[in-house]
């Protein structure tokens, strides 16, 4: 299994998470550190690890190299991933094997995890556009999502265009928020 593979597996960070008495799942832990780099936050190994343990509720602090570099990696590949100038950046979701209403709940944490990474990070939230503020509202709605659905062609195509809009979304906000740095540091002087 290659790096990014390992980034992008849903069992690989499940399993991961369960060793390390988490709460969260692995559409958890990607939707937050995303909402945390999309509202512009840079943050170094160590901001993130406590953050991610708090967010995790883990049992006791990462104490183990491997499960801290880990960590480390896991910060660092999603923030190459949402820098990624082919929008390379892939939702971390379970499987299509997977029941579409366990698919659909993990949207909804992902996207639930996204809000609550952004409400920790600096993003000034009135200072969004307008399609940025529609995003949020309907990121907003899809963590409310109901699961209870039955699994048809017409669902499944309804969760894909839903995953669509939740990735182009999370890459929209990054961005806003990269080229909002970018013009503040330029404008210094």
């Amino acid at each position: 299994m290659t790096d990014l593979d390992a980034l992008y597996s849903w069992e690989h960070w499940s399993d991961f998470l369960y060793r390390l008495g988490a709460i969260s799942t692995p559409a958890d832990l990607q939707g937050f550190i995303s909402g945390i780099l999309a509202g512009g936050e840079q943050l170094d190994t160590e901001q993130w690890r406590v953050m991610a343990e708090e967010f995790m509720d883990l049992p006791e602090p990462l104490k183990e190299i491997e499960s801290q570099a880990a960590m480390d990696a896991y910060a660092v590949f999603s923030q190459r991933a949402l820098a990624d100038q082919e929008y390379g950046f892939r939702l971390l979701l379970p499987d299509d094997a997977v029941p579409l209403s366990q698919r659909v709940e993990a949207l909804g944490q992902w996207s639930q995890s996204f809000l609550t990474g952004l409400g920790m990070s600096r993003c000034d939230t009135m200072a969004l556009d307008e399609d940025g503020k529609d995003m949020l509202s309907t990121l907003a709605e899809i963590a409310q999502i109901d699961t209870d659905l039955e699994d048809n062609d017409e669902n499944e195509r309804l969760y894909m265009e839903l995953g669509e809009f939740i990735r182009v979304g999370a890459l929209y906000l990054y961005q806003f928020h990269q080229q909002q740095t970018e013009s503040d540091a330029g404008s210094i002087h």
